[in-house]
């Protein structure tokens, strides 16, 4: 491919580059803005809120909707077992 380009005295000149492969030209346009704190907290805050909202969505088809319902409930919550059956704590005194 070749780059045109015009020199200090006006004259146009060019070089040839002998490549290899694919070329991929990128093109951007668009509005730049200014910076601002307020606009990015709220994308931030609401992210985080659709993050929680997707762990509890997931949490109920999961626990509730499939049919190995049991077995993720009982990997998902640890069952301690009641204080008064001795188990809770006796240091033998």
């Amino acid at each position: 491919f070749a780059k045109y380009y015009r020199d200090l005295t006006g004259v146009e000149q060019r070089t040839l580059i002998k490549a290899y492969g694919i070329r991929f030209d990128i093109i951007v346009f668009g509005k730049a803005g200014k910076f601002d704190i307020i606009p990015t907290m709220i994308n931030i805050g609401s992210g985080l809120a659709l993050l929680g909202v997707a762990t509890v969505l997931c949490d109920v088809i999961v626990l509730y909707c499939m049919k190995k319902r049991y077995y993720y409930r009982e990997k998902k919550y640890k069952y301690v077992e009641d204080y008064e059956q001795g188990l809770g704590g006796e240091t033998g005194q």
